[in-house]
């Protein structure tokens, strides 16, 4: 069995300058002593759409609906937005970077859960919140002041893909492995779309 996701991973470029507007963020955590593991760049992704633990009959199946969808869809830009927390800023244990919600990005989570509900696999139906999660804590920070010190991030991050992802189930750092890519259609919206 493996565990799996669809989700939007990175550049390189992208992820570099996430760790640049880091760094006043990281070193106010480290002198309060708040202990956070850190997702290492290689890891940074946007899950669109959890699923979890599939047989490989599963698998192959979710590899057909998404050659099937990402012909219909178009690429898209996507925006990052702020720094926030959950559950939030007071009582923090995930530090993560919001994105702007945008047509493109609702379009393909929501045709990805409506194929996957058609064909009975397990998706996870929580409310859609576009994020890059950037670190973890098991005991709850207040982060209200620290969430400050990161600089806007102003890219525009054109989306020409999303991937079927592997998370092993027992791991101490996690990482990820692309299982398959799919190409979204060549033509990009506008970015208010």
């Amino acid at each position: 069995m493996s565990r799996v996701f669809f989700g939007i991973h990175f550049s390189d470029t992208f992820n570099n300058s996430i760790q640049d507007a880091l760094v006043k963020v990281q070193k106010d955590i480290k002198k309060k002593n708040m202990e956070f593991q850190w997702v290492k760049t290689p890891n940074y992704h946007l899950t669109t759409n959890f699923i979890g633990e599939v047989t490989k009959d599963q698998l192959e199946r979710l590899k057909v609906i998404a050659r099937d969808l990402s012909g219909k869809l178009p690429r898209f830009k996507l925006e990052p937005k702020e720094l926030s927390c959950f559950p939030s800023e007071m009582a923090a244990r995930v530090l993560f970077l919001k994105f702007k919600s945008n047509k493109g990005l609702v379009n393909l989570q929501s045709e990805l859960e409506e194929a996957l509900v058609t064909a009975k696999i397990y998706c996870d139906q929580k409310e859609f919140v576009p994020h890059l999660t950037l670190a973890r804590t098991r005991k709850q920070r207040n982060m209200k002041d620290t969430l400050s010190l990161m600089p806007k991030l102003r890219q525009t991050l054109l989306i020409e893909r999303f991937s079927l992802i592997e998370s092993p189930e027992r791991s101490d750092s996690p990482f990820y492995q692309v299982i398959e890519n799919f190409d979204l259609l060549g033509e990009v919206p506008n970015l208010d779309n």
